[in-house]
């Protein structure tokens, strides 16, 4: 999160409206999958992280069926084929330029009595946008300039100061950070990861509505060159120099 608290997007916090009423133990202790991949970044920023600048990163849906179907995120939100959408909530009056999720998160949605959703996977990398869980504001076991993110929990509230986490009551949520990120030439520090999988107990479907709340950071993922490509560039580039000066030499003689 940047320093001064203001567009990132806090806790993945998540309502789950039902028609059979909510409540706050259905969500899981979130999972962090430490495991490789890593993907190293140039840096962190972007600090003014809306929904504009989450544009390119994929949202898949799992179906109950074993189908599946990805989305690319434009302008505030994706729209399925088959019925089901998720976007970012907008108070009436406010452009989504200006729209911190930091209070107003995320709404999946499904209008067709077909959909069944079992699991949402959010790949933030394909938007250079990175998830923060860790809410230390110490720099020491943060990554540079990632200070104050929210992981899943009961202890956050959202804009109207409601918990941000209310669930029906017959589904539970998993929520699985993976994909650790970090800076190029260094160990992760566990506050960064890449994807969000969302997995429903029981499928998703047209009764019910899940509101969440993630923290997120947008990433320079730009190509690094290796020690060993820059080595042969500038052995490369001296040879280069020296062949023309040999060459210059060689019309001065005439």
């Amino acid at each position: 999160m940047n320093q001064n608290g203001f567009l990132k997007i806090a806790a993945i916090g998540i309502v789950f409206l039902a028609n059979a009423g909510v409540a706050t133990s259905n969500v899981l202790e979130p999972i962090y999958n430490t495991s490789n991949p890593i993907e190293h970044v140039l840096s962190v920023g972007a600090w003014d992280t809306t929904s504009y600048n989450m544009n390119g990163m994929t949202v898949t849906a799992n179906f109950a069926n074993g189908l599946s179907e990805t989305r690319t995120w434009s302008n505030g939100s994706v729209i399925g084929t088959d019925g089901w959408s998720l976007f970012i909530n907008q108070p009436s009056g406010v452009p989504l330029a200006q729209i911190s999720t930091m209070w107003y998160g995320f709404t999946l949605d499904v209008t067709s009595n077909d959909v069944r959703i079992t699991s949402l996977i959010i790949d933030g990398l394909a938007g250079d946008t990175v998830f923060d869980v860790n809410p230390s504001i110490d720099p020491s076991v943060s990554t540079d300039l990632s200070l104050d993110g929210k992981p899943v929990g009961t202890g956050y509230k959202d804009y109207s100061g409601a918990s941000s986490v209310r669930m029906s009551n017959d589904v539970t949520v998993q929520a699985t950070y993976g994909t650790q990120v970090a800076l190029n030439g260094r160990d992760p520090k566990g506050d960064l990861y890449g994807t969000l999988t969302l997995a429903f107990s029981n499928p998703f479907t047209s009764e019910s509505q899940l509101y969440f709340v993630s923290d997120t950071d947008n990433v320079d993922r730009s190509p690094v060159p290796e020690p060993a490509t820059l080595v042969l560039f500038g052995v490369g580039l001296t040879g280069l120099l020296g062949s023309r000066r040999k060459n210059q030499r060689k019309l001065s003689s005439y």
